[in-house]
């Protein structure tokens, strides 16, 4: 069974990521979230180039994200965004049901935000 990616955020760091992600075999990257259309497109290039399938893509307001996390038989979600969003999406992520969350740098930028992480993920 091929784990079942999510990208929430495909700028610079995202698209290491996603390269990395699309060179593997166990690995279906099977949807992206970006609010710049010009990170998108990059991105489009990137999995066509790699001749993979075309994710469902969020876009179009900063809480797409939100509708990505309601997709069913998601296995991990990788987060590279700014840091201000890391705390809110890791929640939700959990909230979601999702297993395996990954994010960039860190997990807030108070000490609140970790213990929200803690408490969502207990």
């Amino acid at each position: 069974k091929k784990v079942r990616i999510a990208l929430i955020g495909v700028g610079l760091r995202g698209q290491n990521h996603l390269e990395l992600l699309l060179l593997r075999d166990d690995v279906d990257v099977v949807a992206i979230c970006d609010i710049d259309e010009r990170m998108l497109e990059a991105s489009y290039k990137l999995i066509k180039d790699a001749a993979k399938p075309m994710p469902k893509v969020f876009k179009g307001d900063v809480y797409a994200w939100k509708k990505l996390l309601e997709l069913k038989d998601l296995d991990a979600v990788i987060i590279s965004t700014p840091w201000e969003w890391h705390t809110e999406m890791i929640v939700g992520s959990v909230q979601a049901g999702i297993r395996y969350v990954g994010t960039e740098v860190m997990i807030g930028t108070t000490l609140q935000d970790h213990w929200d992480v803690v408490k969502a993920a207990e």
